[in-house]
């Protein structure tokens, strides 16, 4: 029964929210995105192309990769780019301290205003989505960790009575 409390206060502790951790957010002006490659504009190539990055504890965003394609690799290529340079993010905190926070998803998206290029001075606009929500929240995974731990618990505690009987009996 020991190794039961034991094991329910280790997991108690690991799936207990830090009620001071932020996650990481977009600096507000730099989720925007003013490149649109010439030759997608002379082809009029349009597309969503979303991008997985992570987030460093200073807040630059690293290790990008295109997660979806836009089916055209220029578009592509270019929201690797926008996102690298262009945006920036506060970091995620626990506890007060910068911490790395990987996995975010945003989708960026390319659309020529007026069709087809025929003269420089089209108008085109990337208009970056953040579909972050679409992640499990960490609360509501803390909560179902919280939860297994209960099952777990109560598993352990059932079976060491049923063996104590068991023992007890003869």
């Amino acid at each position: 029964m020991t190794h039961a409390a034991i094991l329910l206060a280790v997991l108690l502790s690991i799936a207990a929210p830090d009620p001071a951790a932020t996650d990481a957010r977009p600096v507000p002006g730099t989720h925007q995105c003013h490149r649109y490659p010439d030759a997608s504009r002379r082809t009029n190539e349009s597309g969503t192309t979303i991008v997985r990055y992570d987030v460093d504890p200073a807040g630059r965003i690293v290790n990008i990769v295109v997660w979806k394609s836009s089916g055209h690799p220029i578009l592509d290529q270019t929201a690797v780019i926008c996102v690298g340079v262009d945006w920036r993010e506060y970091p995620a905190m626990r506890k007060g301290v910068p911490v790395a926070s990987p996995n975010h998803l945003a989708a960026v998206e390319f659309h020529l205003l007026d069709g087809p290029a025929t003269a420089p001075a089209r108008r085109a606009v990337i208009k970056p989505l953040d579909t972050r929500d679409l992640w499990l929240p960490a609360s509501i995974l803390g909560a179902s960790v919280l939860i297994l731990a209960l099952v777990i618990a109560i598993t352990i505690l059932l079976d060491n009575a049923k063996r104590a009987r068991r023992d007890g009996g003869n």
